[in-house]
């Protein structure tokens, strides 16, 4: 009896040991947007070309969302993280600032052009991105 429970404690406390070991899940920056964050008149949803079953969905950030989006962009740059809209949820790089057209990375030109887009999702994806964009 005294070998079993030896053994047994000796597993147990490998087990706890390789736990303790196994890098931890790091939680990932997340952009939220919510429906206050978008021009509701701006949403779109549209097929793909060439006939595929992917779908985009483009919209208009509100001033306020775009400040939002943009201070995230920044703090994020290069790095990876979650974007959520309602149910769904893209994880992703963030492009790096240097790596956008000139123009782009300055304030103000965001500010002027406030639009975003998921693309190559799936319909049901669409759908879903399109109900979290849009409000109640």
């Amino acid at each position: 009896m005294l070998s079993f429970m030896k053994t047994l404690l000796i597993l147990v406390m490998t087990f706890c040991w390789s736990a303790l070991r196994m890098p931890a899940q790091e939680s990932l920056p997340t952009l939220r947007i919510l429906p206050e964050d978008i021009v509701q008149t701006s949403i779109q949803q549209f097929r793909s070309p060439a006939g595929t079953n992917k779908f985009a969905v483009r919209w208009t950030f509100t001033e306020a969302g775009a400040k939002k989006a943009l201070a995230f962009r920044r703090a994020h740059d290069g790095q990876e993280t979650i974007t959520r809209v309602g149910s769904f949820e893209s994880r992703g790089r963030v492009y790096p600032l240097k790596c956008y057209p000139p123009g782009w990375v300055n304030d103000e030109g965001w500010l002027k052009t406030r639009t975003d887009k998921f693309f190559s999702v799936s319909e049901e994806d669409a759908k879903k991105i399109v109900a979290g964009l849009k409000s109640k």
